[in-house]
């Protein structure tokens, strides 16, 4: 009679493999996902919200502005190359501040993703014992 192979000792000794390109978000708890799509629809909520109100025509004070400015700079960034142009320093049509709180979230989602994965190399680095 033949053997039975030892499944369990196989599935100990197996390197742990990276999920196929088109399978990360499987690899992404519900937890963790749910997250991400809280922290993309806050950006996307304050980058429209800050957008309408520099586009409109109201006198906001600095102390406002220039936080506002600074938030909103890389979408506006993003949208003056795309579809802005010279002689124009923000989108004031709602496509245009659509946009560019599309293209600001999609840049600080992914800062927030990068400082995230720093964070976490660090702290393996540090938690791992010392050889």
């Amino acid at each position: 009679m033949k053997a039975q192979p030892n499944y369990r000792l196989q599935a100990t000794r197996m390197k742990p493999r990276a999920p196929e390109p088109g399978r990360w978000a499987a690899c992404m708890s519900s937890v963790t996902r749910r997250w991400w799509l809280l922290a993309a629809a806050v950006l996307a909520i304050a980058s429209a919200a800050a957008l309408a109100l520099l586009a409109s025509a109201e006198v906001i004070p600095s102390v406002v502005r220039d936080p506002l400015l600074g938030f909103v700079h890389p979408g506006t960034t993003v949208w003056w190359l795309v579809l802005g142009g010279p002689f124009r320093s923000a989108p004031f049509s709602p496509t245009g501040i659509a946009f560019a709180a599309a293209s600001n979230t999609a840049l600080w989602l992914l800062v927030l993703w990068l400082t995230v994965a720093i964070a976490r190399a660090v702290w393996r680095m540090l938690a791992a014992p010392p050889s």
